[in-house]
């Protein structure tokens, strides 16, 4: 698959939405080459975590000269943009595919979602803020099963990315109708976006209401 229409002449590009108010995007494109160009944030490398054909999960980490592999499912979790000078851009993604493509003078990860791509930023957004959020809720799950890891690793390799965020936005949606402090200006955007994210679902992903929970699921 050729990427000539994409802009190589950038480090890295993020796609638009898949639906109107989505808070992050549906692909991001990062270009390694041999060496900066100094327009842009040059991207030396990126790190994501992917599952393996027996459903492990393994860190991988992609740059000029890849070795492979070439294609497979990412794993939800950060992926990592790194630069020649070791600076750092982030994202979050909640599964999907990655591809690899060696070209001439540069090679190419594309990173593909059904599910929001969320750009991390050190800002009140609420792409980062809902990063933040299912980390933690991911963070919890990786506790809970401390000893069986691998347990959990097929459990999350069983779910599609759609299941994934579903099932995240409704547990986050329980946890902030909780919480006092909505009085916060951004903790009660955050709160409406995902009301409206939750009720809106079905009509964007064609998938209705949960049989299970997210703790159940994970």
């Amino acid at each position: 698959m050729s990427y000539s229409s994409s802009k190589p002449d950038l480090g890295y590009v993020f796609y638009p939405p898949s639906h109107p108010g989505d808070p992050g995007h549906s692909r991001l494109d990062v270009f390694l080459r041999q060496a900066p160009t100094e327009r842009h944030f040059d991207v030396y490398g990126v790190h994501f975590s992917v599952f393996t054909v027996l459903d492990f999960i393994e860190p991988l980490s992609v740059s000029l000269h890849h070795l492979g592999p070439f294609e497979g499912r990412i794993c939800p979790g950060r992926i990592i943009m790194e630069s020649f000078e070791k600076k750092t851009l982030e994202a979050f993604t909640f599964g999907g595919e990655y591809q690899v493509e060696m070209q001439p003078d540069m090679t190419i990860c594309t990173i593909r979602s059904q599910t929001p791509i969320l750009e991390i930023i050190h800002q009140e957004t609420v792409s980062s803020m809902l990063a933040e959020e299912v980390e933690i809720l991911l963070a919890s799950r990786r506790a809970a099963w401390a000893q069986d890891p691998e347990a959990l690793a097929k459990r999350l390799a069983g779910l599609d990315p759609v299941t994934v965020y579903h099932a995240c936005l409704e547990e986050l949606q329980k946890k902030f109708k909780l919480l006092p402090h909505l009085q916060n200006s951004f903790s009660n955007t955050f709160n409406q976006f995902l009301n409206a994210e939750c009720r809106g679902f079905q009509s964007k992903y064609g998938q209705g209401d949960l049989a299970q929970s997210f703790e159940e699921l994970l």
